[in-house]
Protein backbone atom coordinates (compact mmCIF):
# COMPACT_ATOMS: atom_id res chain seq x y z
CA UNK A 1 0.00 0.00 0.00
CA UNK A 2 1.32 3.43 -0.96
CA UNK A 3 1.32 5.76 2.02
CA UNK A 4 0.58 9.48 1.87
CA UNK A 5 -0.38 9.37 -1.80
CA UNK A 6 -1.55 12.61 -3.30
CA UNK A 7 -2.71 13.54 -6.77
CA UNK A 8 0.60 15.06 -7.76
CA UNK A 9 2.59 11.97 -6.76
CA UNK A 10 0.11 9.65 -8.51
CA UNK A 11 0.32 11.72 -11.71
CA UNK A 12 4.12 11.67 -11.54
CA UNK A 13 4.06 7.88 -11.24
CA UNK A 14 1.70 7.58 -14.22
CA UNK A 15 3.84 9.95 -16.29
CA UNK A 16 6.85 7.75 -15.51
CA UNK A 17 4.90 4.69 -16.71
CA UNK A 18 3.93 6.57 -19.88
CA UNK A 19 7.58 7.53 -20.46
CA UNK A 20 8.53 3.85 -20.27
CA UNK A 21 6.09 3.07 -23.09
CA UNK A 22 7.65 5.75 -25.27
CA UNK A 23 11.26 4.86 -24.37
CA UNK A 24 12.88 2.89 -27.19
CA UNK A 25 15.27 1.31 -24.67
CA UNK A 26 12.51 0.01 -22.41
CA UNK A 27 11.06 -3.37 -23.31
CA UNK A 28 7.29 -3.19 -22.86
CA UNK A 29 6.00 -6.48 -21.52
CA UNK A 30 3.88 -7.94 -18.75
CA UNK A 31 6.24 -6.42 -16.15
CA UNK A 32 5.07 -2.95 -17.21
CA UNK A 33 1.45 -4.15 -17.12
CA UNK A 34 1.81 -5.69 -13.62
CA UNK A 35 3.50 -2.61 -12.23
CA UNK A 36 0.96 -0.28 -13.80
CA UNK A 37 -1.92 -2.46 -12.55
CA UNK A 38 -0.54 -2.25 -9.01
CA UNK A 39 -0.53 1.54 -9.18
CA UNK A 40 -3.97 1.72 -10.80
CA UNK A 41 -5.47 -0.53 -8.12
CA UNK A 42 -4.16 1.87 -5.48
CA UNK A 43 -5.25 5.01 -7.36
CA UNK A 44 -8.73 3.89 -8.51
CA UNK A 45 -9.68 0.79 -6.50
CA UNK A 46 -9.98 -2.85 -7.42
CA UNK A 47 -13.55 -2.52 -8.73
CA UNK A 48 -12.81 0.42 -11.04
CA UNK A 49 -13.03 0.26 -14.84
CA UNK A 50 -9.46 1.56 -14.96
CA UNK A 51 -8.20 -1.46 -13.02
CA UNK A 52 -10.37 -3.82 -15.06
CA UNK A 53 -8.89 -2.49 -18.30
CA UNK A 54 -5.24 -2.78 -17.27
CA UNK A 55 -5.88 -6.27 -15.94
CA UNK A 56 -6.81 -7.37 -19.46
CA UNK A 57 -4.21 -5.30 -21.33
CA UNK A 58 -1.29 -6.89 -23.14
CA UNK A 59 1.37 -5.65 -25.51
CA UNK A 60 0.95 -8.81 -27.57
CA UNK A 61 -0.39 -8.34 -31.06
CA UNK A 62 -2.02 -10.77 -33.44
CA UNK A 63 0.50 -11.31 -36.18
CA UNK A 64 0.77 -14.00 -38.79
CA UNK A 65 3.32 -15.07 -41.36
CA UNK A 66 1.51 -13.27 -44.18
CA UNK A 67 1.84 -9.85 -42.57
CA UNK A 68 4.31 -7.36 -43.93
CA UNK A 69 6.94 -5.82 -41.69
CA UNK A 70 5.02 -2.54 -41.83
CA UNK A 71 1.80 -4.24 -40.67
CA UNK A 72 3.64 -5.92 -37.80
CA UNK A 73 5.24 -2.64 -36.71
CA UNK A 74 1.83 -0.97 -36.95
CA UNK A 75 0.24 -3.62 -34.70
CA UNK A 76 2.88 -3.17 -32.01
CA UNK A 77 2.78 0.63 -32.27
CA UNK A 78 -0.99 0.49 -31.93
CA UNK A 79 -0.60 -1.32 -28.59
CA UNK A 80 1.87 1.32 -27.40
CA UNK A 81 -0.49 4.10 -28.50
CA UNK A 82 -3.33 2.41 -26.62
CA UNK A 83 -1.20 2.23 -23.44
CA UNK A 84 -0.25 5.92 -23.70
CA UNK A 85 -3.89 6.96 -24.24
CA UNK A 86 -4.95 4.83 -21.27
CA UNK A 87 -2.38 6.51 -19.00
CA UNK A 88 -3.44 9.95 -20.25
CA UNK A 89 -7.08 9.12 -19.50
CA UNK A 90 -6.13 7.96 -16.00
CA UNK A 91 -4.28 11.22 -15.37
CA UNK A 92 -7.29 13.21 -16.58
CA UNK A 93 -9.58 11.24 -14.28
CA UNK A 94 -7.31 11.85 -11.28
CA UNK A 95 -7.23 15.56 -12.09
CA UNK A 96 -11.03 15.67 -12.28
CA UNK A 97 -12.07 13.23 -9.54
CA UNK A 98 -9.06 12.71 -7.29
CA UNK A 99 -7.79 9.42 -5.92
CA UNK A 100 -9.81 6.47 -4.65
CA UNK A 101 -10.44 6.37 -0.94
CA UNK A 102 -11.50 3.02 0.47
CA UNK A 103 -14.68 3.22 2.54
CA UNK A 104 -13.98 3.17 6.23
CA UNK A 105 -15.86 0.70 8.37
CA UNK A 106 -17.01 1.62 11.81
CA UNK A 107 -17.06 -0.42 14.99
CA UNK A 108 -20.65 -1.64 14.51
CA UNK A 109 -19.97 -2.84 10.96
CA UNK A 110 -17.06 -4.90 12.22
CA UNK A 111 -19.30 -6.61 14.81
CA UNK A 112 -21.64 -8.16 12.23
Amino acid sequence: MILAMDKKKAINILNAQKAKVNDRNHYNDETWVFQTASYIKEFFGEQSPEFSFIGRFTFSALIHSGMSKEQTVYEFQSKKDQAVKYIENCIETINNKGLYKAPKSNFLQNMS
